[in-house]
């Protein structure tokens, strides 16, 4: 079947940012944030009150605002003023005048909340302290200031208060919810059975939303009109604050996550990834729609910018050359210090090195197949440089290394391992080579001697692969290290890989040698590559060894890198293959590994499939997951098991995901790791290469999968 492509269209990329000590905030957590009506954004932690300049925070030192007072709830006024909470009482910010109230008959205490009357007033909460310990609620008219007697002492205090569309105030106290009916303040029935009042919050419809240790319940004049909880899709269990945005949405904080409720739909935000730090404490809207957050590590920002898949590749590819490319290898940088945009940072040389610099040429290569850009020809020139580097450095015949770097490279942050020292002095390379380089090294020059190399550097890879594969072919379907030994992975003899030792990895071992030496005889058209390829189809049944065992991982392993390893090997051996019945073996085994891989929604896998079964099958897939593709590449901790929202299933003790997650809430973009576990444990410091973005982006597009917008 033609393939029909799957048409782009321009979608809303999210932008974090964090902000802490390194951007002016003195101490690295926040307790509220607020915009005011012209957009200025301010933010309180124990250190005072700051104003955000549109790249710092300045500290705003106004004996007049905050007296050597720790910052407390902040409230932007509709009159384009700003009410201003702290330790000692409320103090008022409007037209660049500030006012402080002292005295006995006004707040002079700690702030609990906050929330504008609408009328150039605002209501507010004062905890119980000493002489004033029944005064805690609080309301200023423009002129003087109202107080009442609501809670019933010392740490007993109303935690929260909102006004609904008739200006009448709610407040939350104990668990509970009251409001003001003439003089009185009268519980509010929920109906909530054991769920507890936590925080309450108009809404533009004039409604008051109150958040619970279960969910929301959506009061109407003092009446239950609806909830919000499990059964609705509420992500996670209990709720902290409620803020509602320009646009309609309405945004929820758990304390330790936050979500979006959008018409029907919901998204999840993970604590470290979406906000800094473990704990939210408030959350405010920009009027362009712009979403600030005071958390437990600073202050965070979420802005949206309309984006098409072709954009968000430049942004990616601009920057990879000059920030994860050194010396032709591409390398992870490591940061002395997250979010510090003066952090000095590392290059991490890793095992494989080899492996995501292969990738990062095929990616450049596919896209210059499709733009003729010439810096895409340059980058994927730059990283065959890195690879063919790789493979002379030990001066083996039928050897690669994993990875290299310069001695005099003082940047450096290696792993431990074998590592050798090249014949000239300067280079430092890794050994015990696994297949994993191998694989993902000859994909990498199938792909450019096909799109981008001339023919001078035809010439040059394909005597480079007489050697390499001609070497392998030579010492028995081995890769010999320098003590000649087969390193760990490196087996394909048929003496070993058939035996009871190696049965596990036999399917992937035989299909990866069929594909090294197809590819090898297509690059440089020696008979001596036909010849093993038919010896180990013919005499050893590997072709066979393919149709028979399942190549996909199952989804209880810990990570799917044999699925990752089987595309690259898939990839040339189909290209290339033009045996009918060694392509109908070929072809029933790549469908088997789809079916069994399908619900994953891998990119890569999707690409793979439909190029070569000539489907039509979930090709919004690739469209979904890369605009879903977070910008930062740092790597955060991500936390989904404490959701309510993901169905579950639990084998040998593991839990495990029921099916994978949206692309911005899934805890990597590594298609080699596992899409069911649920979280992952980052510090922030590693900042990852995204090459899982551009060559599948750039494969789809060269293959008639992906339309542009």
């Amino acid at each position: 079947m033609p393939i029909q492509p799957y048409r782009e269209r321009p979608f809303d990329q999210e932008i974090t940012a964090f902000f802490n000590h390194h951007h002016g905030l003195e101490v690295d957590s926040a307790a509220d944030v607020a915009v005011t009506a012209d957009g200025t954004v301010y933010a309180t932690n124990r250190a005072g009150i700051a104003r955000f300049d549109g790249q710092r925070w300045q500290l705003i030192r106004d004996p007049n605002l905050l007296p050597g007072a720790n910052g407390g709830p902040l409230a932007a006024d509709p009159d384009g003023s700003l009410w201003v909470g702290s330790s000692t009482g409320i103090a008022h910010l409007k037209d660049g005048r500030s006012q402080h109230w002292y005295g006995h008959d006004v707040p002079t205490r700690w702030t609990l909340d906050l929330t504008p009357d609408g009328k150039g007033g605002v209501w507010t909460l004062m905890s119980h302290e000493g002489d004033l310990n029944s005064r805690d609620v609080w309301h200023f008219d423009g002129h003087k200031w109202q107080w009442w007697e609501v809670g019933p002492g010392p740490r007993k205090d109303p935690t929260s208060i909102a006004l609904d569309g008739k200006g009448r105030p709610y407040i939350v106290l104990l668990g509970k919810v009251l409001r003001l009916r003439g003089k009185q303040w009268s519980r509010v029935n929920l109906k909530a059975g054991r769920a507890k009042a936590v925080t309450v919050e108009g809404a533009p419809d004039g409604t008051v939303w109150v958040g619970t240790t279960e969910g929301v319940i959506v009061l109407r004049d003092g009446k239950p009109e609806r909830t919000i909880g499990k059964a609705e899709g509420l992500p996670v269990r209990g709720v902290t604050k409620i803020a509602f945005a320009p646009n309609g949405d309405v945004w929820l904080s758990h304390g330790t996550a936050l979500s979006r409720l959008r018409g029907s739909q919901w998204r999840y935000y993970s604590p470290q990834t979406w906000f800094p730090g473990a704990h939210l404490s408030g959350l405010a809207f920009a009027p362009d729609g712009t979403v600030w957050l005071a958390a437990s590590g600073g202050v965070g920002r979420i802005q949206t910018k309309r984006m098409t898949l072709t954009e968000k590749s430049a942004y990616f590819t601009d920057l990879f050359p000059a920030e994860h490319l050194r010396h032709n290898f591409v390398m992870t940088r490591v940061l002395s210090e997250p979010d510090n945009p003066n952090a000095s940072s590392v290059w991490q040389v890793t095992d494989n090195d080899g492996y995501h610099t292969a990738d990062y040429c095929a990616a450049e290569a596919f896209r210059y197949a499709v733009t003729k850009a010439e810096d895409a020809r340059k980058n994927a020139r730059a990283a065959l440089e890195g690879c063919l580097r790789l493979v002379r450095l030990p001066e083996k015949r039928g050897f690669l290394a994993r990875s290299a770097f310069r001695k005099d490279d003082t940047r450096i942050s290696a792993v431990a391992g074998e590592w050798h020292e090249s014949s000239d002095g300067q280079w430092l390379w890794k050994g015990d080579t696994s297949s994993d380089e191998l694989d993902v090294h000859m994909f990498a020059y199938s792909v450019y001697f096909d799109l981008v190399a001339d023919e001078a550097e035809r010439k040059e890879i394909a005597t480079m692969m007489s050697e390499l594969m001609g070497g392998v072919i030579d010492n028995g379907y081995l890769l010999l290290d320098l003590d000649n030994k087969h390193t760990r992975w490196g087996i394909w003899a048929p003496e070993l890989l058939h035996s009871e030792a190696w049965a596990a990895q036999c399917k992937l071992n035989s299909m990866e040698i069929l594909s090294y030496i197809r590819n090898a005889y297509h690059i440089t058209g020696e008979q001596k590559f036909m010849d093993s390829y038919r010896y180990l189809v013919d005499q050893h049944g590997y072709a066979e060894t393919i149709r028979t065992e399942q190549l996909a991982t199952h989804y209880m392993a810990f990570h799917k890198f044999d699925d990752a390893l089987a595309f690259h090997a898939y990839y040339p051996l189909l290209k290339y293959e033009d045996d009918p019945k060694l392509r109908a073996i070929y072809l029933d085994s790549l469908d088997r590994f789809w079916q069994f891989l399908r619900p994953e929604r891998s990119p890569t896998i999707t690409i793979l499939c439909n190029i070569f079964l000539e489907r039509n099958e979930d090709l919004e897939v690739i469209f979904e997951t890369l605009s879903g593709y977070r910008l930062d590449r740092a790597h955060r901790t991500i936390l989904n098991s404490i959701r309510q929202d993901i169905e579950w299933r639990t084998e040998r003790d593991t839990r495990l995901m029921s099916k994978p997650l949206p692309a911005p809430e899934r805890i990597h973009y590594d298609w080699t790791r596992n899409p069911y576990i649920p979280d992952f444990n980052g510090s922030g410091h590693n900042l990852r290469y995204p090459t899982s973005f551009i060559l599948p982006y750039w494969m789809a597009r060269y293959h008639g999968l992906l339309e542009p917008a």
